[in-house]
C-alpha cells in the first residue's frame, strides 16, 4: 500500500478471517533526526485492525537501555508522541526484554530495547491470545521477533456461571421450580448439593434456548430501534410506524437492561448501577482484565518458554500439590500468656454460637452480599439465592502508621491445629471448634487457572519507630506459631494523619477552590505553630519561606495553589505518556480524537473538569511535564520545584543534618536570616 526507506505498509489477508488487517514493518534510521521522517510519513490506521513491528531503532521509555549513555528526553519524545497519536498498545511480550546488544566486553556492553511490536485495539480483538516472543539469535546482534497466535484447543470444561438477568425471564421460575421439586437423594446440605447440580444443567439449556447471545440481541434491538425512529421521523403522520417505534423502544429497553446487568456482573464494577451506559468502557475493561489475568506460558527449569496449554496446566497443578498437604512450618506453640491478656468469650457469649439460625438471620445475611460478587465453585452467586428467597420461599487525627501485610499462600500453609488451639484458648465452645475444624480438614479444591485470591492484612499503629518495632516482633512470633510466612516483597507501610496528607489526597483529584485552599493552609499553619485557645500562636517565619523546599531554604511545606496545579498535572502526563490506560483511551475517543493534547482546542460544551485540566497548559509546557515523568513515573515535587524563582542555598545540608536532634534543626533553621 505504501513503501518508504524506513517502513513498508501493507494489507494482509489470512485464511479463516473475514476481513484483512494492516501491517507496518519498520526499519528505523540510526539518528533521532532521520527518524522524524518515519513518524511523519507512516500511515495511521485507527479505523482498521493494525499491527506494527520491526527494528524501529528507537527507545520509548527511560528503562529501554542498560549500559552506555542514559536515555535522553530527545530520544523518546517523538516516538512516545507517535504511539499516543496512533492509539497503539505494546503487545504482551515474553522471553527477552532487551532486543539488541553491541556485544562489547565488560563495562562497554550495552543492551537496548529497539525492536518493538504494537497493535491497536481492533487487531487485539481479532487475536486476543497474541504474544510477542523475542529470542536471541546466534548470527545476529538483534533478537528475532515472533508474533505467536495460539490455536484453539481443548481448555477443559467451561465453568458454569449464574447470571442475574436470567431471573427476569418469564420462564425462569418454572424452570427452577420444576427441577427443584424433583426427588433428590440425601438430606440437608447433601440434598442441596444434588439439587444445585441438577439445576445447573437445566439452566445451561435454558440459557441456550431462551436467552441466547446477549450482546448480539442488544446490538440488534438498538439497530431496530434507531431504524424505527428514522422511519417514524420521515413519515410523521403514519400511526403504524409510530407504534412500531414504540414497540422497538420497549424491546430495546429490556435488552439494554439485560445487557448492562450482564456487563455489571462480568466486570464487577458497582458504579455502572448509577446510570453510566458507556458500554465501550466496560468492554475494554473486561478485555484488559482477561489479558492481564491470563496465564499463557511459563519458564521451565532449563530456561525454555513453555506455551502448550496442557503443560501449563500440569505445571501449576504440580506447584499447588507440592504446597497443599505438605507438613506445617510452625515451630512453636501458642503463647497462652499473651492470649490471656486479650478478650475471650465469657460464659454468656458461648451459647450464642451454638444457637440455631433463624430464617430472618439467613435472609439478612444473604441480602447483605452484593449480587455482583463472584460465585462459589458451584457457579451460583448471591443473586440466585436472593431471588430464590424473594420469589419462591420465605475528624483530624495524629500521625498514624498503616502496614499492609501480604501472607504467602495463607489458606494453603496455615497450621490447622494452630487454628484449633487458638479457638480453644479464646474459650470457643468445643462443638463450635469441631465444626470449624471439620470445614478445614475435609476440603476439596477446584483449580481455576485465572483465579485470584487476596491474602492481605491491614495493621495500624502510632507513627513511631517503637510501635512499628513491636508490630514486627509480634508478626515474627505469629509466623513461628501459625506456619504462615510474611511476603515482604508485597507488603507496604503507609504513614498519614496530618492535614497536609489529607490535602494532597484531594488535590490529586480536583483543582480545589481558592477559599478551600486558604482554609487548609490555615489549618497547616495552626498545625505548625500551634494554637493558644482561640488564637494562633506567633508565626516565627513567613508562610512563603515555610513553603519552600528545604534545599531552597524552606521547611518543605508547599503553597496550596501551586502544589494543587503541580499534583493535578499528573493527568496531563498520563494522557501523553500512558495511552494504554482505559481512561486515557476514553479521553482520546471523546475529546482528542487523534489530535495532540497540546494543540487541542477546548469546546464550550466540554466538562468543567476537562476545562480545568486543559487550562494547565497555560501554566506548564510539554517539556516541563515530560521532564517530570522522564523516568517513567510522574513526580509532582519536581514539577512544583521547577517553577520556583528562588535558588538553592548552600547551608541546607548543615541545617538538616540527620545527626542533629529534630528540635535543634528547627531552631537552627529559624535562626537563618531571610534571603
Amino acid at each position: 500500500m505504501v513503501e518508504d526507506s524506513q517502513f513498508v505498509h501493507c494489507q494482509v489477508r489470512m485464511d479463516g478471517l473475514r476481513f484483512p488487517f494492516c501491517v507496518s514493518f519498520m526499519y528505523g534510521r540510526n539518528t533521532v533526526e532521520e527518524r522524524k521522517k518515519l513518524w511523519h510519513k507512516i500511515p495511521i490506521c485507527t479505523a482498521d485492525s493494525w499491527i506494527v513491528m520491526g527494528d524501529v531503532n528507537a527507545v520509548f521509555k527511560a528503562n529501554d537501555r542498560d549500559g552506555g549513555k542514559p536515555i535522553s528526553k530527545a530520544e523518546i519524545v517523538d516516538s512516545s508522541q507517535w504511539v499516543n497519536n496512533s492509539q497503539l498498545e505494546v503487545l504482551k511480550q515474553t522471553s527477552s526484554f532487551f532486543t539488541w546488544t553491541n556485544n562489547q566486553e565488560g563495562q562497554a556492553r550495552i543492551y537496548s530495547k529497539i525492536d518493538h511490536a504494537f497493535a491497536n485495539e481492533k487487531w487485539q480483538d481479532c487475536f486476543p491470545t497474541a504474544t510477542t516472543v523475542f529470542k536471541w539469535e546466534v548470527i545476529s546482534d538483534h533478537c528475532s521477533c515472533t508474533i505467536s497466535i495460539q490455536s484453539k484447543e481443548f481448555l477443559g470444561v467451561k465453568l458454569f456461571r449464574f447470571y442475574n438477568l436470567w431471573a427476569d425471564h418469564r420462564r425462569f421460575k418454572s424452570v427452577v421450580m420444576d427441577s427443584w421439586n424433583k426427588f433428590s437423594h440425601g438430606t440437608g446440605l447433601r440434598a442441596l448439593f444434588y439439587k444445585l447440580l441438577r439445576l445447573k444443567h437445566q439452566l445451561k439449556q435454558f440459557n441456550k434456548d431462551q436467552i441466547g447471545d446477549i450482546g448480539f440481541q442488544f446490538q440488534k434491538a438498538k439497530s431496530d430501534f434507531q431504524e424505527a425512529r428514522l422511519l417514524a421521523q420521515r413519515f410523521p403522520g403514519d400511526i403504524a410506524l409510530q407504534n412500531t417505534a414504540k414497540t422497538a423502544a420497549e424491546i430495546f429497553g429490556r435488552k439494554d437492561q439485560m445487557y448492562h446487568s450482564f456487563l455489571m456482573q462480568r466486570s464487577k464494577i458497582d458504579w455502572i448501577r448509577k446510570g453510566d451506559s458507556n458500554t465501550a468502557y466496560f468492554h475494554a475493561y473486561l478485555k484488559k482484565r482477561r489479558a492481564e489475568n491470563r496465564i499463557a506460558s511459563f519458564i521451565n527449569e532449563q530456561g525454555s518458554l513453555v506455551d502448550n496449554f496442557s503443560e501449563v496446566v500440569s505445571h501449576f497443578l504440580n506447584h499447588f500439590r507440592s504446597i497443599m498437604g505438605s507438613p506445617s512450618s510452625a515451630k512453636q506453640k501458642i503463647n497462652t500468656h499473651c492470649i490471656a491478656l486479650g478478650p475471650k468469650l465469657n460464659i454468656d457469649q458461648q451459647p450464642s454460637l451454638l444457637m440455631p439460625f433463624s430464617h430472618q438471620e439467613i435472609r439478612t445475611t444473604i441480602f447483605s452480599i452484593p449480587c455482583i460478587k463472584s460465585p462459589g465453585p458451584d457457579g451460583f452467586g448471591s443473586g440466585f439465592f436472593k431471588d430464590l428467597i424473594k420469589k419462591y420461599g420465605r475528624s483530624a487525627a495524629s500521625a498514624r502508621c498503616a502496614i499492609k501485610i501480604d501472607i504467602s499462600k495463607a489458606y494453603d500453609t496455615v497450621d490447622w491445629w494452630f487454628v484449633g488451639d487458638l479457638l480453644s484458648e479464646l474459650c470457643f465452645p468445643e462443638k463450635f471448634i469441631k465444626w470449624i475444624m471439620s470445614c478445614l480438614t475435609n476440603t476439596s479444591y477446584l483449580f481455576l487457572m485465572n483465579g485470584r485470591v487476596q491474602n492481605d492484612v491491614l495493621l495500624f499503629c502510632k507513627g513511631n519507630l517503637a510501635s512499628v518495632q513491636v508490630l514486627r516482633e509480634a508478626l515474627e512470633e505469629f509466623s513461628l506459631v501459625s506456619g504462615l510466612v510474611i511476603n515482604t516483597n508485597k507488603s507496604h507501610v503507609y504513614f498519614g494523619g496530618t492535614p497536609a496528607d489529607q490535602r494532597n489526597y484531594w488535590m490529586g483529584i480536583f483543582i480545589l477552590p481558592q477559599s478551600i485552599i486558604k482554609d487548609i493552609e490555615k489549618l497547616c499553619r495552626s498545625f505548625l505553630w500551634g494554637v493558644n485557645g482561640n488564637r494562633n500562636k506567633i508565626h516565627l517565619a513567613s508562610w512563603n519561606k515555610v513553603c519552600l523546599p528545604k534545599a531552597y531554604g524552606g521547611l518543605g511545606f508547599r503553597n496550596g495553589l501551586a502544589w494543587n496545579k503541580a499534583i493535578f498535572s499528573k493527568y496531563i502526563w498520563a494522557i501523553t505518556e500512558r495511552p494504554d490506560l482505559l481512561w486515557v483511551k476514553w479521553i482520546n475517543a471523546v475529546y482528542l480524537k487523534g489530535t495532540s493534547f497540546w494543540s487541542y482546542q477546548v469546546s464550550q460544551d466540554s466538562s468543567w473538569y476537562w476545562k480545568k485540566l486543559c487550562k494547565l497548559r497555560e501554566v506548564y509546557t510539554f517539556r516541563e511535564i515530560f521532564a517530570t515523568g522522564y523516568t517513567g513515573k510522574f513526580h509532582s515535587a519536581l514539577l512544583h520545584n521547577s517553577s520556583l524563582c528562588q535558588q538553592q542555598v548552600g547551608y541546607h545540608r548543615a541545617v538538616w543534618c540527620r545527626l542533629s536532634v529534630p528540635k535543634h534543626r528547627f531552631v537552627l533553621w529559624l535562626s537563618v536570616p531571610k534571603h
